[in-house]
C-alpha cells in the first residue's frame, strides 16, 4: 500500500488517488485491496487509515463507473463517524444508491447527493441539515445519540431469586468488606450480569401517540453499558443499582426536547446470567430516562468512537 494513503492530509490522499489508472484491477491494487470483491473486503485494509472511509468510497465509485457489478449494485452506505471531510466526486457513479447515512462527519457540502438518481433517504446529524441542497427529492432522517439510564434501581418483586450465581455471592462478600478494593472487585463481578435495552413494542406504542415512529436501525440489545454503581446490604441477594448506556436512535423529524419521555418508557435494565444456564432473569425497577446527548457533549467525550466500533464498523448494513 502506498504510504501517501496514510497521510493525515486529505489533499495529499486525493492527489495520489488521481494518479491511479481507471482500470478496476489497477484501482484495487493501488489502494491496497487487490483481492476485494465486496465493500467489506475493500474497506478492511483501509479502516485504520485517517481517511480510510473516503478512500473506500472513492474507489467504490470508480469501480461502479467501470461497471464492476458488486460496486454498481451498492444500495446503501453507512458512514457513521468516519472522518469524511468531503464526499468524493466518484460517489455520483453509484447510480443504484438508495440510502446513505453520513452522521457525525465534518461535511459542509452535500450538493453531490442531489446527483444520485435513485437516492431515497439521507440520514444525518441535526447540525448537517443546513448543508443540504435545496429542493431535494429524498427524505431526510436525523441521528441522535441517546443516553438510557436507570436511577435508584431495585430488583423487581417478580425477579426469580431462587438461584444465586456464585459470582454474585462473592460480589456481596467483597462489597460488604467495606474496602475500596472490595467494592471495586464487587462491581467487576456484577457488571457482566447487567444488560440495558430498549423494548421496541413499548417505544412503538408511545411513539404512535407522540411522534412518528423512530427509524430504529439497531437491535434492542445494541446499547453500550457505560456506567454502573451498585449497593449491597446485609439482606440483599441482588444489589440495588444505577446504570446508564448509550445507543443511537433515528427520527424522521428533529427532536426539540433533551429528555424523550416517549422513549424512556421503553428502557429496561435487566439482570441476566452471562451464560444463561438457568432462567434467573429479572428486571430492575426505578427511575428510567432517555436523554439526547448533544453534539457539543459528544465532541468532548468518547461516545462516538465507542458506538462506531460497536455498531457501525462496516460501511453498509442490512437494515437499510
Amino acid at each position: 500500500m502506498n504510504t501517501t494513503l496514510s497521510s493525515q492530509n486529505l489533499e495529499s490522499v486525493q492527489s495520489y488517488l488521481d494518479t491511479l489508472s481507471g482500470d478496476s484491477e489497477a484501482l484495487l491494487f493501488g489502494v491496497g485491496a487487490p483481492q476485494a470483491t465486496s465493500l467489506d473486503e475493500l474497506y478492511a485494509p483501509l479502516r485504520s487509515l485517517p481517511h480510510g472511509a473516503y478512500i473506500a468510497i472513492w474507489t467504490l465509485g470508480m469501480l461502479a463507473k467501470n461497471g464492476t457489478p458488486w460496486a454498481l449494485s451498492q444500495e446503501n452506505l453507512m458512514l457513521f463517524y468516519k472522518n469524511i471531510q468531503q464526499l468524493p466526486d466518484s460517489l455520483r457513479h453509484l447510480s443504484n444508491l438508495r440510502t446513505i447515512l453520513i452522521s457525525f462527519n465534518p461535511l459542509t457540502d452535500l450538493s453531490l447527493l442531489a446527483t444520485l438518481p435513485k437516492l431515497q433517504e439521507v440520514i444525518l446529524s441535526e447540525s448537517q441539515k443546513e448543508h443540504l441542497p435545496d429542493d431535494v427529492s429524498f427524505s431526510v432522517g436525523y441521528t441522535y445519540v441517546m443516553n438510557l439510564s436507570l436511577d435508584q434501581g431495585s430488583p423487581s418483586v417478580n425477579m426469580d431469586l431462587t438461584i444465586v450465581p456464585a459470582d454474585l455471592k462473592e460480589a456481596k462478600r467483597q462489597y460488604l468488606s467495606g474496602t475500596p478494593e472490595g467494592k471495586s472487585a464487587a462491581l467487576a463481578l456484577v457488571k457482566p450480569f447487567i444488560g440495558i435495552f430498549y423494548i421496541s413494542d413499548n417505544v412503538d406504542a408511545v411513539c404512535e401517540e407522540e411522534i412518528e415512529d423512530p427509524m430504529r436501525l439497531l437491535a434492542e440489545e445494541d446499547v453500550i453499558l457505560t456506567h454502573l454503581v451498585i449497593h449491597f446490604d446485609e439482606e440483599s441477594i441482588i444489589p440495588n443499582i444505577g446504570a446508564a448506556g448509550e445507543t443511537v436512535f433515528f427520527f424522521r423529524e428533529p427532536q426539540s426536547s433533551d429528555e424523550l419521555e416517549h422513549v424512556q418508557w421503553g428502557v429496561s435494565v435487566e439482570f441476566i446470567p452471562p451464560h444463561k444456564e438457568n432462567d434467573f432473569i429479572g428486571v430492575f425497577d426505578g427511575w428510567h430516562r432517555a436523554d439526547i446527548l448533544h453534539e457539543e457533549y459528544l465532541e468532548h467525550h468518547k461516545c462516538l468512537p465507542r458506538l462506531e466500533k460497536a455498531f457501525f464498523s462496516a460501511l453498509h448494513h442490512g437494515w437499510m
